[in-house]
């Protein structure tokens, strides 16, 4: 057991990333071939002493045979045949354990005659005692089919087995036919999966279209109707609905569909119109707190509205373009203290409009108002 854990204490400090990187195990393959004689004769004994728990245990280990030399080989293979007979339960775990060795594909390496390494079942000094444990005396043809599927290549050896090889394969051409049987029946499954996929998109197709007839309102209505995950699957051209028709829905079905979509994964166009509909939900809500502050100064006199309108937070677009023609009608009316505030608020005003004519007005009646104190005063 000494000899087993130091070579399982090497195998761990060389395995590099992983056992799953080709580049790592072969840099183990070319630590192995360049390892000093009595490092490499305990790494072989210890693979040698190995019983079939070990191996599937560490399955490293086994796949470390691939690396042997044929020297080294033949010792391990007389080591296990010493151990015959063997009883059938032993002999498939040791075929299993043999064909199952991916030391070939690990290290990159081929596996070929005569010693057949790694696949050390079917060396001769192991495969008539493998043999003899698994055939049957009452069910010798019966065995030997099944057999063949490990022991094929050295079947002319053994009567038992050559014997047995045209009806074994016979039955390797019965399982390709069947295979290919399989293999045609799958695609039609594939085909008719396929097409009933297609007929249901057309059919899907058709209700997405009939509920499009019915307008916007209904489309949305539909969107926020549908279940959880199925939104958002719903075709995206139903989420470029135009800005006009979005702003005639109710805030109700717009919300609905805001909270039927917030939960889901969305794809960009989906998430374009959630953003589309909390803005427009947002505007509105702007407008209608405007709307709201204008009703309870709009009974006012209109010295008093320009008050209000001086004094608030907002520009002086914000308030009704009505206001700023009445002003610019009674211009010469309006108190001095109350022009100097307009000005101030219209200064740097460029949107077009009313308020800008009334800003030229007071402009232009401040410079009339100089000249005159100007000419009084010379006079």
């Amino acid at each position: 057991m000494a000899a087993i854990e130091r070579a399982i204490e090497w195998l761990e400090q060389n395995k590099g990333c992983g056992w799953d990187c080709l580049k790592c195990n072969y840099g183990i393959r070319l630590k192995f071939e360049k390892l000093d004689q009595g490092s490499r004769k305990l790494i072989v004994d210890a693979i040698s002493s190995c019983d079939v728990p070990t191996f599937e245990k560490h399955r490293q280990l086994l796949w470390l045979l691939a690396l042997l030399d044929d020297a080294e080989f033949e010792g391990f293979v007389s080591k296990w045949a010493e151990r015959a007979p063997f009883d059938p339960r032993l002999a498939w775990q040791i075929i299993h354990l043999s064909v199952g060795n991916q030391g070939v594909w690990r290290f990159n390496i081929r596996c070929r005659p005569p010693a057949f390494r790694p696949l050390f079942h079917l060396h001769s000094a192991i495969a008539p005692s493998l043999l003899a444990a698994t055939v049957r005396p009452e069910a010798q043809r019966e065995d030997a089919m099944h057999l063949l599927d490990y022991f094929e290549a050295i079947a002319n050896r053994h009567p038992v087995l050559e014997q047995a090889l045209p009806a074994w394969r016979a039955e390797l051409e019965r399982r390709e036919l069947e295979r290919k049987a399989e293999l045609l029946r799958q695609k039609e499954r594939e085909q008719r999966e396929i097409e009933r996929c297609k007929a249901e998109a057309a059919a899907q197709e058709v209700r997405f279209q009939a509920v499009e007839g019915e307008g916007p309102a209904a489309v949305l209505r539909a969107v926020a109707d549908a279940a959880p995950a199925i939104a958002s699957a719903c075709p995206e051209r139903w989420a470029k609905i135009p800005e006009k028709a979005l702003s005639l829905l109710s805030d109700d079905l717009l919300e609905a569909v805001v909270q039927r979509l917030s939960g889901e994964r969305m794809s960009p166009a989906w998430h374009g119109l959630t953003k589309r509909i909390v803005h427009l939900r947002k505007s509105r809500a702007r407008s209608e707190e405007r709307r709201a502050y204008l009703c309870q100064i709009e009974q006012s006199a209109l010295p008093e509205k320009l008050k209000r309108a001086c004094e608030s937070r907002w520009s002086l677009t914000y308030f009704p373009e009505h206001w700023a023609s009445a002003a610019s009608e009674q211009v010469d009316q309006i108190p001095d203290d109350l022009r100097t505030r307009l000005r101030s608020k219209l200064l740097r005003l460029r949107r077009r409009g009313h308020w800008r004519d009334l800003r030229r007005l007071l402009v232009r009646g401040e410079g009339s108002s100089a000249s005159g104190r100007a000419a009084r005063a010379q006079g």
